[in-house]
């Protein structure tokens, strides 16, 4: 059917043009003399995140769909750690054992925000600023309170930072950063609907569709950024590119609340949301949990926290799928 033609071609520009955006957002951070993990963390991230940002508010605010919008949030954040597993079995030796150990303070603010969320759709705030939750602001607000603290945490510990000469041609790198990032907006967007049609024909929830059709073809970018950071022996970089996305997956609900007319998003969300939420904060635990104890041994090419980690998510994308499936039959 067309419309699955639509979700190919779709995906497909997402894809080429994430990966020429992670190459040009490198140059970049070597140009400028940033950090490889705070380049990771803040540049490719937020260039990665694009799909997600624009999926997720053209679902809340054209389509009307809060589940499907923060589905695809929720969903790129489990996808993401999914890719952990992934980028572990490329690997010549277990992923988490090289990491920088400064990568945690990330993933703890991660935990935290996916715990703000679960109290959030609990207990709902239903009071706001100018039809945006008061939730989804404490949670923006907060973000850039951690960013802050993250970059000093990282500068405190990488005080001799390599210095490089900067390139007269820097500005021609930030307009193919800006164009790319210009077309995975349109495949955002086009992306979106697709995903509402894809939900109509095939009768599944639509939480279902947004966590992981619309989650894993977003996602597409921090896979060809993260695979590429690894190839180029960057494993820092690369694992900061996935976190970055997560922290910023979980703020992207502050914009769709913002164009969401229907009400305070956080209010209207279904609680099928809760199982992803706390899916992604076991993830996140695991990844930590084998940061810390930097496991040498390896099954399947895999170290035992990214194999634990892969068997949990087809577990959850199961679980969800059978959810999604009693929905349908409900309704």
């Amino acid at each position: 059917m067309w419309v699955w033609g639509e979700f190919i071609l779709a995906s497909a520009l997402i894809i080429i043009s994430g990966s020429y955006l992670a190459r040009v957002g490198d140059k970049i951070g070597e140009v400028m003399g940033w950090e490889r993990t705070w380049v990771g963390l803040i540049l490719l991230s937020f260039s990665t995140a694009l799909p997600e940002l624009f999926t997720s508010v053209s679902s809340a605010g054209i389509l009307h769909q809060p589940d499907l919008s923060l589905g695809n949030n929720l969903g790129s954040i489990t996808f993401n750690l999914f890719l952990i597993a992934i980028l572990d079995f490329l690997s010549k030796e277990p992923l988490t054992r090289g990491l920088d150990p400064s990568l945690a303070l990330s993933g703890s603010f991660l935990i935290l925000f996916i715990f703000l969320y679960l109290f959030f759709l609990t207990l709902p705030l239903n009071r706001g600023i100018l039809g945006v939750g008061g939730d989804t602001i404490f949670i923006f607000l907060f973000y850039f309170i951690a960013l802050r603290m993250i970059f000093i945490h990282q500068h405190r510990n990488n005080e001799e930072v390599e210095k490089r000469e900067r390139e007269k041609g820097i500005w021609k790198f930030w307009l193919y950063y800006f164009i790319l990032g210009g077309l995975i907006l349109i495949g955002g967007l086009w992306l979106a609907k697709t995903g509402e049609k894809i939900s109509r024909i095939t009768g599944l929830s639509r939480t279902f569709v947004g966590t992981l059709f619309l989650a894993v073809v977003t996602s597409l970018p921090e896979l060809s950024t993260t695979i590429a950071s690894l190839k180029m022996g960057l494993p820092n970089m690369a694992v900061g590119n996935i976190l970055g996305a997560n922290l910023q997956n979980l703020v992207i609900p502050f914009f769709s609340d913002a164009f969401y007319r229907g009400g305070y998003l956080l209010s209207e969300i279904s609680s099928s949301n809760i199982f992803t939420l706390i899916l992604a904060g076991i993830l996140t635990v695991i990844l930590l949990l084998g940061m810390i104890y930097r496991s040498r041994r390896a099954f399947l090419r895999m170290g035992w926290d990214s194999l634990l980690i892969f068997l949990l998510y087809i577990w959850g994308m199961f679980i969800l799928f059978s959810m999604g499936e009693a929905v349908s039959l409900i309704n």
